[in-house]
C-alpha cells in the first residue's frame, strides 16, 4: 500500500502548488515588448480607442470583452432603441461553422426585426455590405450618442480589435482597427528562438489529450477547437502571459485536469510515456520562458518563475478538454494504483501487494514479471481494446518477444483482427482487419516476427482500409522499411530484410483454396466438439481466404451468436444476405440476425464501422420466413409479433375481428412496416386500409399502404405486412369497404 499512499501525497502536495499558482495576482511588467497600435483610423475618438486598448492590454481581461468609457452594451427591442430617426433593430446573421463551435457574426442595423419576419435574403444582402465576420462580437450605444460594434478575431483580420460606428444609412463605417496581437514577424524578431522552441515542443507533447487522437467528434470538432484555443493561448504567453483569456471561460482549472491527465497517462504504456514527455517539456518551457520573462517585463527571478508557471499551465489547460466524465471513462478507481506500479515498473513484491484488479494487459507489456502476474489472476490473454487491438498485439507493436512469448503459451490468438470502434471522437481509426503480424512487419524485429509465424500468425489476412486494397504483413513489410519510408522500422536492418520477406510469404492462391476448405470443415467439427472458441478462429481465417464462402458465412454467424459475439454475427450475417442467391441460407441467415437483434435489444446496433437492427428483429424473423419457411420460424415469428409491448400496438376492428398493428422501420430508415397479426382466416387487402393527410402545401390526400406479403404463422394466426414511405398518425386510419368482386372480405 506505501505505493498508493506516495502517489496520493504527491497528487496532493502538486494539487495544492497549482491552487496557489492559479490565485497568483501577476504583477505589473515594467516594460513590455508588444503594445497595442492604431493601424487603420484617426482623430481624438481613435486615439481614445488606442489609449484605453493599451491600458486593458495591461489587465487580465479578454479581448472580447473590451469596451469603452461612456459605452453602453445594446439589449432591449425597437421601442427601446432609436437613433433620433426611429426604431432600430439589430439583426444579427450568423455564419455556422463546426456546429456551432466556431460560428461568426455580423450584425445588420434596419428599421424592423428581419430575421423574425424571415426576411433572410435581405439580411444576408444587408450583412455583405458590413465589416468582415468575427468570432466574438458585441454592441455599444455611446453616451454622447451613436451607436457602435467592436469585433475580435474578425475574418479580416483575427489580429485586431475592430471598431465600427453605424451611419445615418444603416451602414456600418469602420472607425478604428487597433493591432492586439503581434504578428509573426514581431515574435520572431523578439522571442528568442530556444524560447519558441521551447513552447513547440511543450505545444507537441500536449497534443492528443483527453479525448484520444479522435477528431469524428460531430460537427462541434471539439478536438480541432481545443487545439485551436491551445495554440492561440500559446502564443499570448509570449507577450501578455498575465491575461486570464489565456484559459478563457469555461475552462477547467489546471488543478483538475492535472489529476486528470495523471488518470488518462494510467491507461497504457503510451499514454503514460506521453505525459511523463509532457512533464519533462513543461518543465523546459518554464525554465526558458522564465528567463525571457525576467529580461523582457523586467520582473525579479522569483516573479518570473511563477508567471511562467502560471501562464504556460494555464494556456495548456485551455487546450485539454477533460470533464468530470472522464473520471471513470477506462478503469475503475480501485485499479489506479495497480496500474500505475506497473507502468512505472515498481518491484514485483510491491505491486503484489496492491489490492485491485486489471483486465488490461497491454499496461504490463513491457514488464513480463508483471504480465505473468496479471494473467495468473485470471486476465483473459485474448482481452481486446475498443478496436480490438490485443496485448499480443501491443507486444508486437512495442518489439516486445519475451511478452509476446508468454502470452503464446497461455493461449493467445495470433490471427485476432482490429475492427472500427464505434467511439470516433477518442479514436481516429480507419484501417481494419490488422493483425499482431501487421504490427510486427511495422515495429519489431525479426525474432518476433518468426515467433509469431512460428506459433500459428498467417501471413495471408490482410488489412483493410475503405478506397484502398487490402495490404498483408508482407506489404506492410516493404512500406515500412523502404528507402523513402516516413516512419521506418527501427528493429529490422537492411541485412536482415530477406529473412523476415521469406517469413511473411504468403501461400500461394491454389493452395489457399484448398486450405480454406479445410478450414471450414475444421470449424464445424470444432463447433459439433463444443469448442466454439476454436471453431470462430478456423472459421474466421476460411473468410479471410475466401470473403464470400457463403458456407463459411453461414456457419460464422451461427458460432459467432451462440459465442455471444453479436457484432460478428451480424457482420457475417449481412456479408451472406448482401451476396447470396440461397433462399435456405439467407433464411438462415436473416434468422440468425434477428436473433442477435434481439438479444442486442437495440436498434442502432454498431459493429466494425456499419450499423446494424435498424429495421428491428421483427423484420429479420418476417424474411427468414418469407425466403424458406419452417413452423420454427413461423413461430419465432409470431412471439416476436405477440410480446411487443401493448404501448407499442395500434388495435382496429376489421369484418368484425380485431387486427394488432405493429410499426417499424424499414432497412432504410425512412418507410415503416406495418405488421398486422390477425385471425387466420381474414385477408386484409392493401386497398382496404387508408389515411387522410392534409398539408398546406399539398392540400388533402389520400394514403394506402403497398402490399408487402402475407405469411400463415399457425392454425390461429396470419400476418399481412404493409408498407407506407409517409408518416401519418394511426389514430387517423379508417377502413375502405369492399367493392363488389374484389375478393376482399
Amino acid at each position: 500500500m506505501r505505493f498508493k499512499s506516495l502517489l496520493c501525497l504527491s497528487l496532493m502536495l502538486l494539487f495544492g502548488a497549482v491552487q496557489a499558482a492559479e490565485g497568483y495576482v501577476p504583477p505589473v511588467p515594467h516594460k513590455t515588448w508588444f503594445t497595442p497600435t492604431l493601424v487603420e483610423g484617426k482623430g481624438a475618438f481613435c486615439e481614445q480607442a488606442l489609449k484605453e486598448a493599451k491600458a486593458y492590454f495591461l489587465t487580465r481581461g479578454r479581448w472580447a470583452d473590451f469596451s469603452m468609457r461612456g459605452f453602453e452594451a445594446v439589449y432591449g427591442t425597437p421601442a427601446q432603441l432609436n437613433d433620433g430617426q426611429g426604431p432600430l433593430v439589430f439583426n444579427t446573421y450568423t455564419h455556422p461553422g463546426c456546429g456551432g463551435g466556431c460560428e461568426r457574426y455580423q450584425v445588420v442595423a434596419s428599421r424592423e426585426a428581419l430575421r423574425d419576419a424571415g426576411r433572410w435574403d435581405e439580411l444576408s444582402r444587408l450583412a455583405q455590405q458590413g465589416p468582415s465576420p468575427a468570432r466574438h462580437l458585441s454592441l455599444f450605444r455611446r453616451d454622447k450618442g451613436g451607436f457602435y460594434s467592436i469585433a475580435s478575431q474578425s475574418d479580416d483580420d483575427p489580429g485586431t480589435l475592430e471598431i465600427n460606428e453605424l451611419q445615418g444609412d444603416l451602414r456600418w463605417g469602420n472607425a478604428c482597427r487597433i493591432r492586439v496581437i503581434p504578428d509573426g514577424s514581431a515574435l520572431t524578431g523578439n522571442v528568442p528562438a530556444e524560447v519558441r522552441r521551447a513552447l513547440s515542443e511543450l505545444s507537441h507533447a500536449s497534443s492528443g489529450w483527453s479525448r484520444g487522437y479522435g477528431y469524428g467528434c460531430g460537427s462541434l470538432s471539439p478536438n480541432w477547437l481545443r487545439d485551436e484555443k491551445r495554440g492561440l493561448s500559446t502564443a499570448e504567453v509570449y507577450y501578455r502571459p498575465w491575461a486570464r483569456g489565456l484559459s478563457g471561460t469555461g475552462d477547467a482549472p489546471y488543478a483538475f485536469n492535472l489529476v486528470a491527465l495523471q488518470r488518462w497517462a494510467a491507461t497504457g504504456v503510451l499514454e503514460y510515456r506521453a505525459t511523463q514527455d509532457y512533464q519533462a517539456k513543461m518543465d523546459q518551457a518554464i525554465k526558458a520562458v522564465a528567463g525571457f520573462y525576467k529580461q523582457r517585463f523586467g520582473w525579479s527571478p522569483q516573479q518570473a518563475q511563477a508567471m511562467s508557471s502560471m501562464a504556460l499551465q494555464s494556456a495548456i489547460s485551455s487546450g485539454m478538454g477533460f470533464s468530470s466524465s472522464d473520471r471513470n471513462r477506462f478503469f475503475p478507481d480501485s485499479e489506479l494504483a495497480l496500474r500505475n506500479a506497473i507502468l512505472a515498473h515498481r518491484p514485483m513484491d510491491e505491486i503484489r501487494a496492491i489490492e485491485g484488479q486489471v483486465r488490461d494487459l497491454s499496461i504490463a507489456i513491457e514488464y513480463p514479471a508483471a504480465l505473468e502476474y496479471l494473467i495468473e489472476r485470471g486476465t483473459d490473454v485474448n482481452q481486446a481494446n475498443a478496436f480490438g487491438k490485443t496485448a499480443l498485439m501491443y507486444a508486437a507493436h512495442y518489439n516486445q518477444p519475451e511478452s509476446a512469448r508468454i502470452l503464446l503459451e497461455q493461449g493467445a490468438n495470433p490471427n485476432a483482427v482490429t475492427v472500427i470502434p464505434e467511439d470516433d471522437c477518442y479514436y481516429s481509426i480507419t484501417t481494419r482487419n490488422m493483425t499482431a503480424l501487421h504490427y510486427a512487419a511495422r515495429y519489431a524485429s525479426p525474432a518476433l516476427v518468426r515467433l509469431l509465424v512460428n506459433n500459428g500468425a498467417e501471413p495471408f489476412i490482410q488489412a483493410h482500409r475503405e478506397g484502398e486494397e487490402g495490404s498483408t504483413p508482407l506489404d506492410w513489410l516493404n512500406r515500412y522499411t523502404a528507402a523513402n519510408a516516413e516512419e521506418p522500422n527501427p528493429n529490422i536492418a537492411p541485412a536482415q530484410l530477406a529473412e523476415v520477406e521469406a517469413l511473411l510469404q504468403p501461400p500461394t492462391d491454389e493452395a489457399l483454396q484448398a486450405r480454406a476448405k479445410r478450414l471450414v470443415l475444421e470449424g464445424e467439427k470444432a463447433y459439433g466438439a463444443g469448442d466454439l472458441k476454436l471453431a470462430l478462429r478456423k472459421l474466421n481465417l476460411a473468410i479471410n481466404i475466401q470473403p464470400h464462402n457463403e458456407r463459411a458465412l453461414s456457419d460464422l454467424s451461427l458460432v459467432a451468436l451462440r459465442d455471444g459475439d453479436l457484432g460478428l454475427s451480424l457482420q457475417a450475417g449481412q456479408a451472406l444476405i448482401d451476396s447470396s442467391k440461397d433462399a435456405r441460407l439467407l433464411a438462415n441467415a436473416w434468422f440468425n440476425q434477428g436473433l442477435a437483434c434481439d438479444t442486442s435489444g437495440s436498434t442502432w446496433f454498431f459493429y466494425n464501422g456499419t450499423r446494424y437492427c435498424r429495421a428491428s428483429a421483427v423484420y429479420a424473423y418476417y424474411q427468414a420466413l418469407a425466403a424458406h419457411r419452417t413452423e420454427a420460424r413461423a413461430a419465432k415469428l409470431l412471439q416476436a409479433l405477440q410480446t411487443v409491448p401493448d404501448a407499442e400496438v395500434y388495435r382496429f376492428p376489421f369484418e368484425g375481428s380485431e387486427v394488432r398493428m405493429v410499426k417499424r422501420y424499414g432497412p432504410d430508415h425512412s418507410s415503416l412496416y406495418l405488421y398486422l397479426l390477425h385471425p387466420r382466416g381474414l385477408v386484409i387487402p392493401a386497398e382496404r386500409i387508408g389515411w387522410t393527410l392534409s398539408s398546406e402545401s399539398k392540400g388533402i390526400r389520400e394514403i394506402t399502404p403497398s402490399s408487402v406479403g402475407r405469411e400463415v404463422l399457425d392454425d390461429d394466426w396470419a400476418l399481412t405486412v404493409l408498407r407506407r414511405d409517409e408518416r401519418v398518425d394511426a389514430g387517423s386510419l379508417h377502413i375502405h369497404p369492399a367493392t363488389p368482386g374484389g375478393g376482399g372480405q
